[in-house]
């Protein structure tokens, strides 16, 4: 018990110097949705991306986060679809972190306009409702305190937007995430979910015909709180096993790979290294993925179909 009332002073100081704590997974290169809503149905492939985080093992109460989404391209419809498509999607995330639970589903639209041969630019926009829950009865203050409220549900309404200039080898764009700032009172005064503006982009370096080098970049700045700089660099041979590296800077760095199961079926895995004190009493995060990619007949001439880069 003690460990939780640690993990929550901790994680009441995260939220008042960053303002809020959103699930982010290690694998976020291979699932551009989670980050920006425009890469929806990019690729002409359906595909369902699933990963579980343990953060912090053998920290009671430590975070626990789940996330499955789904990207589905709008079948060919006219003879205009070479110059514009589009892309459907949606998306649920669970996050477990002691006395607090955070549910969010969204669903995602994308529309991709052909600038010329390989060359898009595509917008999206994903719209849902996130839930905070609180349950006190998970803490033990030292007196009792009738000023802890002992249970607080509440829903409010979750918006993004973004935009994406994509190549064969390249893909670069810009989200707003939280467009519309989430006030906690309920929780607390200074409890809020600010808006967050996030870079990302990455490149595919081919070595020979088996192998690429993939370098990444996530740069997130939230208002009113530091920036957010993550990179990693991803080994491919032949689109079905992939390793990396990447550092989430002066917080972590981790290592992992996926794997080709079959043809459609790819499982992946990462441990995670924390720079921080919670090292002390904790044996660092695991993040496992299961993915499902299935070509469903929408075909661009010349394009090549990756199948996580």
């Amino acid at each position: 018990m003690k460990k939780i009332i640690v993990l929550l002073i901790f994680y009441s100081v995260n939220l008042i110097a960053f303002s809020q704590f959103d699930a982010h997974f290690n694998q976020w290169s291979g699932n551009m949705q989670q980050v920006n809503s425009a890469v929806t149905g990019l690729y002409p492939k359906m595909e369902i991306k699933s990963n579980y985080r343990m953060q912090w093992v053998g920290f009671e109460g430590a975070p626990r986060q789940s996330r499955i989404s789904v990207a589905v391209p709008l079948r060919k419809l006219n003879k205009l679809y070479e110059l514009t498509r589009q892309g459907v999607g949606c998306s649920v995330e669970n996050d477990q972190v002691a006395a607090f639970s955070i549910n969010k589903i969204q669903v995602h639209y994308g529309i991709h306009f052909r600038l010329k041969h390989k060359l898009r630019l595509s917008f999206g926009i994903g719209a849902g409702a996130f839930q905070l829950g609180y349950n006190a009865d998970k803490v033990e203050t030292y007196y009792p305190d009738p000023s802890v409220k002992r249970q607080v549900n509440v829903i409010k309404p979750v918006v993004n937007f973004g935009g994406v200039v994509s190549g064969a080898r390249f893909l670069g764009g810009v989200s707003i995430n939280h467009f519309i700032p989430l006030k906690w009172d309920d929780v607390g005064v200074n409890s809020n979910y600010s808006t967050q503006i996030t870079l990302m982009g990455k490149y595919a370096l081919k070595i020979n015909n088996l192998y690429e080098l993939i370098p990444s970049v996530l740069l997130s700045k939230t208002l009113n709180a530091p920036m957010l700089l993550e990179t990693n660099v991803k080994l491919n041979y032949f689109d079905r096993v992939f390793c990396f590296v990447g550092f989430r800077f002066s917080r972590s760095m981790y290592v992992g790979g996926e794997i080709g199961l079959t043809k459609k079926w790819f499982a992946s895995y990462s441990y995670e290294y924390g720079m921080s004190g919670v090292n002390n009493v904790s044996f660092n995060s695991h993040e496992i993925g299961l993915s499902f990619r299935l070509n469903n007949g929408v075909i661009e001439p010349g394009y090549k179909h990756r199948t996580n880069w």
